[in-house]
């Protein structure tokens, strides 16, 4: 026998640049965009009867204007971003599209949702957050060596 759960929002925020229907009910875009960047690295090619097809991999970065967790709100999100914030419980993504008789999208059926990760995994993922924004902001080797030195208590 399944375990269904009922989780009871109080706002659902759409943080995606267009209107989401979902189940016949319109949520409008907020004007607030979340997004994360992306790398890619070609891996390798496959050759397709002589012509060189080039292999990539995806790899994503940090996300950038997602709200801070709140209780009774929910964001609704692409599923990229939900895939690079997998501590997030609070965010959801589009599910079992609906579509017309052209193959446009017109809706969506349900919404995904992250699954629950061990702490471990959340202070992974804490821990990869935090050493992109320090990244990112160009932050020298020395002083974070210097920061570590300092939280260590040395």
């Amino acid at each position: 026998m399944g375990v269904t759960l009922s989780i009871k929002i109080m706002t659902l925020i759409n943080l995606t640049p267009h209107e989401v229907v979902l189940c016949g009910q319109h949520i409008p875009a907020s004007g607030q965009q979340a997004r994360v960047s992306m790398t890619r690295a070609q891996t390798g090619t496959i050759d397709l009867d002589g012509t060189t097809v080039p292999i990539y991999s995806t790899i994503l970065g940090q996300v950038t204007s997602l709200p801070p967790a709140a209780g009774g709100v929910g964001y609704i999100v692409s599923a990229m971003v939900r895939s690079a914030s997998p501590e997030r419980r609070d965010l959801y993504s589009p599910a079992d599209l609906q579509r017309d008789e052209h193959g446009n999208v017109i809706g969506c059926g349900s919404l995904d949702q992250n699954q629950a990760s061990a702490p471990e995994r959340w202070r992974k993922a804490e821990v990869a957050r935090l050493t992109s924004i320090i990244q990112d902001a160009g932050m020298k080797a020395s002083r974070l060596a210097d920061l570590q030195r300092v939280s260590a208590g040395g």
